[in-house]
């Protein structure tokens, strides 16, 4: 059900801690993650883990921006076959476009839209995961490498039109708006980077097709054995964000993944899953830390999981747990006092 992210984009935080002289090892060690998989292009971590480490590392870091410094490190090995393959792109429109693309090989929660919209085109990115949100270092960190990346397309002068950042303005601002040079606009809906039309529309010297068709091959491979692998957890997520509308249907979902439902039966049986089971797995893991909420009502609980009824849900969790809903809540409070 897990989030994961490309364990390579880990060496940012990595060499961005050594560069302080801090021991990275024991930081990336004390988030869970093994400092070794850092040399495994093909290697991911755990999102969760990944938000720790944001959390360890900049608690440790006595840098005034440390997200601003983690993006400075990019490199294209970071981001694998979409990395050389943006350096490949003919102008940094279809950059954008592959990135749109391909993104999920970074960070398979990863989400964004490219618009052009006058003389504009916009690029939106955020994550989108039950498993956990981005820190602000991270965001910034993340507009911080797109400087960066964009930077070696258009030359080391390329500033955006404007950027959107959903935090408050930190206090080290100043360190952010002076490397980007553009208006940072902050507690925006979303995150983006807004850029010339003219900009991206500019041919790129040095852009090789040959290398770029090689690179998006590898970046599909990669992706197919993503997806395959990790059918579970695309089924997962699906149901998660259906249970509310109480239209958990195997047909959406495999709707929403563009198979067919014999194929996802198939690709779920492979797996040694099925959709039944996890829906009922993901109810019952969910049950569980709703009921213990309080600020929940039972009833917004029972509508939450996609049930019809609450006599439904009552049925349902005592068969899980040995008890009714109420009874759990009441336990679970006074085991909290």
């Amino acid at each position: 059900m897990a989030a994961t992210v490309l364990s390579a984009t880990g060496a940012l935080i990595w060499q961005a801690l050594q560069h302080e002289g801090l021991d990275a090892s024991a930081i990336f060690t004390e988030a869970g993650l093994d400092p070794d998989l850092l040399v495994d292009g093909n290697a991911r971590y755990p999102l969760t883990g990944v938000t720790k480490l944001w959390a360890l590392a900049e608690q440790a870091s006595t840098d005034p921006c440390f997200g601003l410094s983690v993006g400075k490190c990019w490199s294209a090995k970071n981001f694998h076959a979409l990395g050389f393959a943006w350096l490949a792109s003919g102008n940094a429109f279809d950059a954008l476009q592959r990135l749109q693309r391909y993104g999920k090989l970074i960070n398979d929660a990863l989400v964004s839209k490219i618009w052009v919209s006058g003389k504009y085109c916009h690029l939106q990115i955020g994550v989108e995961s039950p498993d956990a949100s981005p820190l602000d270092c991270a965001r910034i960190a993340a507009i911080s490498t797109l400087t960066v990346m964009l930077r070696q397309l258009l030359g080391e002068n390329f500033i955006a039109e404007r950027i959107e950042l959903p935090i408050a303005r930190p206090a080290n601002a100043l360190l952010l708006e002076n490397f980007v040079g553009c208006p940072v606009y902050y507690q925006t809906e979303t995150m983006a980077i807004v850029l010339s039309l003219s900009d991206c529309e500019k041919p790129i010297m040095g852009a090789s097709p040959e290398l770029l068709r090689a690179n998006e091959e590898v970046a599909e491979a990669y992706l197919a054995r993503l997806d395959k692998a990790d059918i579970k957890t695309r089924v997962e997520r699906q149901i998660i964000s259906l249970l509310p509308s109480g239209k958990v249907d195997e047909s959406i979902v495999a709707e929403s993944l563009t198979v067919s439902v014999r194929t996802l039966q198939r690709q779920l049986k492979e797996s040694g899953a099925s959709f039944t089971g996890l829906l009922q797995s993901i109810r019952k893991e969910l049950a569980k830390t709703y009921v213990q909420d309080s600020r929940l009502s039972l009833t917004e609980v029972t509508y939450l999981l996609g049930f019809s009824d609450p006599a439904n849900f009552s049925r349902a969790f005592k068969r899980w747990f040995n008890c009714a809903p109420t009874t759990f809540r009441k336990q679970r409070i006074r085991l909290s006092a």
